[in-house]
């Protein structure tokens, strides 16, 4: 069965989500049987997640002035930038945690100096 693109929240989805509670009960995923709690869960889970596939497709299908090609360059520039945003602040927590304090340098210099003096 496919996905009704379409209409996300139709009569088609809502059966192929049926289809996944059942394959999920067959499988063994839950203890038995689902309850209306966990279903309503799933429901949310499942219908957000074809929400989100369907922003995905929208986003890297070429724009009505594009080619193919240029749909493509888009995407890789549009993920180049997403990376470039999360190294800068992957960066920022790494050097937060391997920069050291200022009482590990100050430790360091007593050390040092009193090596140079010999305490040790």
């Amino acid at each position: 069965m496919r996905v009704n693109w379409k209409n996300i929240n139709g009569v088609w989805n809502e059966e192929l989500f049926q289809q996944f509670l059942e394959y999920s009960e067959r499988g063994g995923y839950t203890d038995g049987i689902i309850g209306k709690d966990d279903e309503e869960e799933l429901r949310e889970i499942f219908f957000n997640r074809l929400k989100h596939i369907l922003s995905t497709i929208n986003q890297h299908r070429p724009r009505s002035n594009e080619t193919v090609q240029d749909a493509q360059q888009r995407a890789v520039r549009r993920h180049k930038e997403t990376l470039a945003i999360s190294r800068r602040n992957t960066r920022r927590k790494e050097v937060i945690s391997t920069t050291p304090s200022a009482w590990e340098r100050a430790n360091v210099l007593t050390i040092a100096s009193e090596y140079a003096i010999g305490y040790y």
